[in-house]
């Protein structure tokens, strides 16, 4: 039969355990967040570039080459976040 201060060390373990696994979960959800925001930024730089280089008379092959660049980007930040979401289910 467990004693009362084996109890309470167990209670106590569980709760840091809990306390722990929380954290690192919001953590995974923080950086989730970050990479999202990383996007955003992306799309938004892509955007006024876009409308520099119209107003400046580029070529279309000019403007591809900056929208294969950012599409690569993006597919590598949306990647990193298909792995914290793994993370996640973990």
């Amino acid at each position: 039969m467990e004693s009362w201060k084996d109890k309470l060390k167990k209670v106590a373990s569980q709760v840091a355990q809990g306390a722990k696994d929380a954290a690192e979960t919001a953590k995974v959800k923080i950086d989730i967040s970050s990479l999202n925001g990383k996007i955003a930024d992306e799309k938004k730089s892509f955007g006024s570039t876009v409308y520099d280089m119209f107003v400046a008379d580029k070529s279309y092959e000019e403007m591809k080459t900056l929208f294969v660049a950012t599409q690569e980007k993006i597919a590598a930040l949306k990647a990193q976040i298909a792995a914290k979401e793994e993370e996640l289910k973990g």
